[in-house]
């Protein structure tokens, strides 16, 4: 296990690489720069002109394209993001506030999706064929259909008190006053602002795991373990969720970490509609500024994440079906 771990590391490394590469190149290439922002050079007079190009300089967008691409990953090596040219802050600061959000509302969004999915991909398979299996892969083709940004708005305008019912907040992750409240009711209304985010984040997964559950049961209840369960007498119940459930599960591992890119993605629709203080929110910005630091660090870390996610899923997948040999991996 210790040296299938080394070579999946290693071969992380080049795909970092050009990750980083990639976005580097595109966000500079990109027709202007942060200087943008302060004018055209008629509006900025001399004197702006003069302090742009000091800014230019003093940013290091004067130089190359690969010396700064080498001069950024010198930097990255020191864990040095820079500074923030919107705002003149270090970007690892900028990263510490927003990360914790987009944490806590992936791993909400995961929660939410695999749990419910479980669940209704064994009622569906369990009842195949009848009106139960087909109401819930209608309704889960239909939930996947859905575009997220459009559900955010739509539950903005029909739950949060734009035109109809006002039964959550729309923006932010606690109400006015809530630092002087006890911990049980801070956390209670904390999950009140994160249901609708969570719900947005998680539901097309939550469509795409049930999906897979439901292709998965079908499967292995055709096996012939199955069908001696069956002929000893165990329940129905005991059928599906000891026996089948439990090989149906090991394609799941895989989507488990697959997951992670689709949930830090969509964090930026969903932060962005409800006001949450988060990377994907951050992102957003940074690039709305042509903030390049700040957008490289958060490409950076978003792809540390997924590369992580999908190691995960790798290494689970490896312990939980002992026919992959660990060690022929690449």
């Amino acid at each position: 296990m210790a040296s299938y771990l080394a070579r999946r590391l290693l071969w992380m490394i080049p795909t970092f690489l050009g990750i980083t590469l990639v976005t580097f190149a595109l966000i500079h290439l990109a027709p202007g720069d942060p200087t943008s922002a302060l004018g055209s050079p008629e509006q900025l007079g001399t004197g702006g002109q003069a302090a742009a190009r000091a800014f230019r300089e003093a940013m290091g967008l004067d130089q190359p394209l690969p010396q700064r691409y080498l001069r950024w990953l010198t930097k990255l090596a020191r864990a040095d993001f820079g500074l923030s040219s919107y705002d003149q802050r270090p970007v690892l600061d900028k990263l510490a506030e927003a990360l914790p959000t987009t944490l806590l509302l992936s791993s909400l969004g995961l929660l939410f999706s695999f749990a419910l999915a479980i669940p209704l991909g064994v009622a569906g398979a369990g009842r195949k064929g009848s009106l139960l299996d087909q109401g819930l892969s209608a309704g889960l083709l239909g939930l996947y259909s859905l575009p997220s940004f459009w559900i955010a708005i739509l539950l903005v305008m029909v739950l949060t008190g734009g035109r109809f019912l006002a039964w959550f907040p729309a923006q932010g992750l606690r109400s006015p006053g809530a630092e002087e409240w006890g911990l049980i009711r801070r956390g209670l209304d904390l999950a009140w602002h994160l249901t609708l985010p969570v719900f947005c984040l998680g539901y097309a997964q939550l469509a795409l795991v049930a999906r897979h559950l439901r292709s998965g049961m079908l499967e292995a209840l055709r096996q012939d373990y199955v069908l001696m369960a069956r002929a000893k007498g165990l329940s129905e119940g005991a059928v599906l969720y000891r026996h089948a459930l439990r090989n149906a599960l090991v394609p799941l591992v895989t989507l488990l970490g697959l997951s992670v890119p689709t949930l830090v993605g969509g964090s930026v629709i969903v932060e962005q509609v409800f006001g949450l203080p988060g990377m994907g929110r951050l992102g957003f910005q940074a690039i709305a500024t042509r903030d390049y630091n700040t957008v490289m660090a958060v490409t950076t870390l978003a792809a540390l994440l997924t590369m992580a996610g999908v190691l995960l899923s790798d290494l689970l997948y490896s312990m939980v079906d002992p026919r992959i040999r660990r060690g022929s991996a690449p």
